[in-house]
């Protein structure tokens, strides 16, 4: 510190702190002016409320009901989760999570009303399905059912649906609504009357979208044969190819096609199978499986798709009004046991990519 500095904080520390050795009796004390001593007495309070760093990061506690659940036109039983978000000031959220009661409504009530009809039905729980293990606690697990055998009610394609979950111990509420989904009507590749799985140049998928439909998913499941020609054994394997993924369609439209090169087809069989001259493949059946969503449904999976760019931050999408969750509908229809042409047997045979896997008609 020099004597001519001019920083009151300073020069106050010389005035009212500096030892009193024989060099500092030395100095000629001199009085200061009112507010000199106010601003010091400023600085030193600044000083002392500055060196506290405890934030406060937890918001004034709130229940927070969470709903998830996904309408299935058809099903015998219907599924909805309930829970709720907790917080926790005195403990890491790891050790809050392995506490049920912090993820569970002790009292609650789960509702859902047909809006067609106004009829309202109240979801029973079950703790039969048990959950696996993990962060969070798995002592019980509750869903809430809507059951045909006990409600005699089954979900009805294109229909308002409501949710309503309600806390009558601490008056609060979380409610959604949705459209459940009619089914969808294929028309290729393979046609009802005709259940023969045939390519050309390009694999053609078409269907007649169900009313509420928003996009598909596509899953053919090919069963093969397989036989060794010296030992006799023979094995049977199913090998599925997703070929269709998020594909949307137009609302009200008649029919929706999306062409699939060939190559595709050949490619899956090439990359599961390898050359080997004593074993030989048949295609037994092929199953398909498609799968719709709402446009709920959809958002949903597209906002929470984790992040894989540069920039890390992740929106969340949520349709249930003064909570967090998913309420939407789905479908799920099934083909079975189309055979394959004998033309795609004779693509297989033929073409580069498949014709030393040794298949037969």
């Amino acid at each position: 510190m020099t004597p001519n500095s001019n920083h009151y904080s300073s020069y106050l520390h010389c005035v009212w702190y500096e030892p009193f050795t024989e060099h500092s009796k030395m100095l000629k004390f001199k009085k200061l002016p009112s507010f000199q001593v106010l601003l010091g007495f400023f600085t030193l309070f600044m000083l002392h409320v500055s060196c506290k760093n405890d934030i406060d990061i937890n918001a004034d506690w709130k229940e927070t009901i969470v709903i998830y659940g996904i309408l299935e036109p058809g099903l015998d039983q219907q599924k909805i989760r309930v829970s709720k978000a907790f917080q926790n000031g005195k403990t890491s959220a790891l050790v809050a999570a392995k506490v049920s009661d912090s993820l569970f409504l002790d009292t609650v009530n789960v509702t859902l009303t047909n809006l067609n009809t106004g009829i309202k039905y109240n979801l029973i729980p079950q703790f039969n399905e048990p959950k696996e293990p993990g962060i969070f606690a798995n002592d019980k697990n509750p869903i809430y059912v809507l059951d045909s055998s006990i409600h005699g009610y089954v979900i009805e394609p294109n229909v308002n649906y409501k949710i309503e979950v309600v806390n009558p111990k601490t008056n609060s509420r979380a409610f959604s609504t949705t459209r459940s989904m009619a089914y969808a009507k294929l028309a290729a590749p393979v046609i009802a009357d005709n259940s023969v799985f045939n390519v050309g140049k390009n694999f053609s998928f078409a269907l007649n979208p169900g009313k509420n439909a928003y996009s598909y998913d596509g899953k053919m499941d090919i069963t093969i044969k397989e036989w060794n020609t010296i030992t006799k054994d023979t094995t049977e394997q199913v090998i599925r190819w997703n070929y269709l993924t998020d594909f949307i369609v137009n609302q009200g439209s008649s029919a929706a096609i999306t062409r699939i090169p060939r190559i595709s087809f050949l490619q899956l069989l090439s990359s599961v199978y390898k050359k080997n001259k004593d074993l030989h493949r048949r295609i037994e059946r092929l199953d398909f499986v498609t799968f719709g969503g709402n446009q709920q449904l959809y958002d949903f999976i597209s906002v929470n798709e984790p992040a894989i760019g540069i920039v890390q931050k992740q929106t969340e999408y949520s349709n249930i009004v003064s909570g967090y969750g998913l309420f939407a509908s789905r479908t799920e229809q099934w083909f079975y046991n189309c055979v394959p042409h004998n033309g795609l047997i004779g693509v297989i045979r033929s073409d580069s990519e498949t014709k030393d896997l040794n298949f037969e008609f």
